[in-house]
């Protein structure tokens, strides 16, 4: 039973990064990074303009890390909710679980999977 709550939980937490974006939210931060510095590298650009793009971009880099954070967090939360709800049922403890998800071969494992799942949604849902 440990087990099958172990992977039921990294189930949701790979269902949770997904659903909520933020891999997606991710790349648009480093998409809005890489538009800052070209503009903040154009000699053609005057400074006014060169200023204005710097503060638009950290303005929209810290929501991005704002936005990045509580997505995980809740996805995280998410997460612990079957561990926690086996643990009050008496099916597992909630210890042996985590002890379980810390070794290293099935964080290896899991790595492994989380990897491959992304990849292959990536190739059947392209984000961009």
């Amino acid at each position: 039973m440990i087990v099958s709550t172990a992977l039921l939980s990294l189930a949701i937490f790979m269902g949770g990064l997904w659903v909520f974006g933020v891999a997606r939210r991710g790349t648009d931060a480093l998409h809005t990074a890489r538009y800052a510095a070209a503009i903040l590298r154009d000699e053609s650009v005057n400074d006014d303009t060169r200023e204005k793009a710097a503060r638009r971009a950290s303005l929209q880099l810290f929501s991005a890390f704002v936005s990045i954070l509580f997505r995980s967090a809740v996805t995280l939360l998410a997460s612990f909710m079957p561990i926690w709800l086996a643990d009050m049922v008496g099916l597992v403890r909630t210890r042996d679980v985590f002890e379980f998800l810390l070794r290293w071969d099935v964080i290896l494992i899991a790595a492994i999977f989380f990897t491959g799942g992304y990849i292959a949604l990536q190739r059947i849902y392209p984000s961009r």
